[in-house]
């Protein structure tokens, strides 16, 4: 049985599949990643690493435990004529609405679904920051941190409730 870090993982990885242009986003990503450690190529670029930072325990009773789920998220483009605030709210934008659509239904028009795996869950941005690398060729993009809170069973934490 998958742990519930994975399942919600691969939750996140399907929508964001979901970012193109065709789906009605502001671009098509290259690239996505579950916690790669080197830098982005130039040809992998728009590109989105997403990663675990922290699991914290937020209440219990006796059979389930409510758990928040920190994940970072990194996204990169190359530079364009656009400037890093434009960039960085449009993948905002992107990001925020992408997860709240389900993989069957992905379209920016198509209706929100708040929820993974079929279970309820809260999600919460906590921090949202533009972010630029050095170099000859400048990759632009945006840092976000997003908590997602679920309930599992005490018995068996690899289900969610």
């Amino acid at each position: 049985m998958a742990s519930v870090w994975t399942t919600i993982r691969d939750e996140i990885n399907s929508r964001l599949e979901n970012i193109s242009i065709a789906n009605g986003y502001s671009k098509d990503i290259s690239t996505i990643e579950k916690g790669r450690v080197s830098p982005f190529e130039d040809n992998d670029l728009p590109g989105i690493n997403f990663w675990k930072t922290d699991d914290l325990s937020e209440s219990r009773s006796y059979t389930r435990q409510s758990r928040t789920l920190r994940m970072g998220f990194e996204y990169y483009t190359l530079s364009n004529d656009d400037d890093i605030d434009t960039i960085s709210d449009n993948f905002m934008t992107d990001l925020f609405i992408a997860l709240y659509r389900a993989p069957s239904a992905p379209l920016v028009t198509d209706d929100p679904l708040p929820m993974f795996a079929d279970k309820n869950f809260l999600m919460v941005f906590d921090v949202l920051r533009p972010i630029i690398s050095q170099g000859s060729t400048p990759r632009v993009g945006l840092f976000a941190i997003i908590s997602f809170t679920y309930m599992i069973n005490n018995l068996d934490p690899n289900t969610l409730i």
